[in-house]
């Protein structure tokens, strides 16, 4: 591709032949890494063209590729190299270069299922084909053979609708879009569908090169000539007046302005509350007394320097020996949380609502007075 073995990209290697060694050297990666890349696509995204439910479509191919895709249906190995014996390349039309048969070929057999099951419409096109029939040829009247106008009616039928729905499906796809993407307004979203479905923004615009300037001409042109087709039909057409206040009805009070409406606001009736339901930050929430209204004791502000004895007296009031008393504040407090949350279990709280109680304060039981730096 980069070298001169293909014809092309002279632009490249004109600018790439003046660098220095180090640019060259880096572009050279950059080129072994597109390709490396583009081939791992390829390979990855172009097998599914070959499966089993699309090779047939080949058929209605130029003779000698169709004529090889023939010989893998039917399993015609002598045929297929008695006809590429001594042929290197073709001219293809379609693509408009020659193309090496021998690699074509050797690339069908790397990738095409050898062993599928196609139907039987198709094996007798690739007989066909083998015999020296040309598929494309759609003029059924030159044609006596009634199997031969079946099996080209079904493969026409079968396989030549594959292009069409396969390519340029993006941009219906993004008109799409386009028309569903607006606001409550029924009515704006039924304009904006009826404009944009002409395909004013793709006339003329696909060629390779196009400026700026020239796809607004043509999209400019095109919108001029679609109007003046309406002109036209206007003025020559006795329905068209007709024709026109019936969509106007139909937008305005008929479909989206009356039917679309009402049936909405029965479906809301229907299936709405005579009084709004709360929402969450409305909803009554159950309320707790602060430690400061009911006289317990906060854990955070218990410290070392000034609560370890009153601790130890609470700990000891509430049974635990004085052998077992821990040695720090902390493992006191987290003792004392403990059996705080069991005795709000024992008195009938729920564990919920206890461990969200008695892990934050405790009622004091015993004589120490935990005094607090503000006392």
């Amino acid at each position: 591709m980069f070298k001169n073995t293909f014809r092309g990209f002279e632009e490249h290697r004109c600018i790439v032949s003046k660098l220095d060694d180090d640019g060259k050297a880096l572009q050279l990666k950059k080129e072994d890494i597109f390709v490396t890349e583009s081939q791992a696509a390829l390979e990855k995204h172009f097998p599914r063209w070959l499966l089993p439910s699309l090779f047939p479509a080949a058929l209605l191919s130029e003779e000698t590729s169709a004529v090889s895709v023939a010989c893998l249906i039917l399993q015609e190995w002598d045929y297929a190299n008695a006809f590429h014996y001594g042929k290197k390349f073709f001219c293809s039309e379609v693509h408009g270069r020659r193309v090496a048969f021998r690699p074509f070929t050797e690339f069908l057999h790397k990738h095409a299922v050898h062993q599928a099951q196609h139907p039987q419409e198709a094996h007798k096109a690739a007989e066909f084909v083998l015999n020296g029939y040309d598929l494309r040829w759609k003029d059924m009247s030159t044609i006596e053979d009634e199997d031969e106008i079946e099996i080209r009616l079904y493969m026409f039928a079968k396989y030549l609708a594959i292009p069409s729905h396969a390519q340029f499906v993006e941009f219906g796809v993004k008109e799409a879009l386009n028309v569903s993407a607006t606001n409550r307004s029924e009515e704006v979203r039924s304009a904006y569908g009826i404009v944009r479905s002409a395909h004013v923004t793709d006339a003329g615009n696909s060629k390779t090169g196009s400026t700026n300037v020239e796809m607004i001409v043509n999209r400019i042109n095109a919108a001029m000539q679609a109007a003046n087709t309406h002109a036209r039909w206007r003025r020559d057409e006795n329905s068209y007046d007709e024709q026109l206040k019936n969509v106007l009805h139909l937008l305005k009070h008929g479909h989206f302005k009356s039917e679309r409406v009402n049936k909405r606001k029965l479906e809301i009736d229907a299936s709405a509350n005579v009084n709004k339901r709360m929402n969450q930050a409305q909803q009554p929430q159950p309320q707790q007394l602060t430690a400061a209204v009911t006289g317990h004791i906060v854990f955070g502000k218990l410290v070392q320097r000034l609560h370890m004895e009153d601790l130890k007296l609470e700990l000891m009031h509430r049974m635990i020996p004085e052998e077992e008393m821990p040695d720090n504040v902390t493992e006191r407090k987290q003792l004392l949380k403990e059996l705080e949350v069991t005795r709000l279990q024992e008195a009938g709280m729920k564990e919920e609502d206890a461990l969200k109680i008695g892990q934050k304060q405790f009622e004091v039981f015993s004589t120490a007075e935990f005094r607090m730096e503000s006392d």
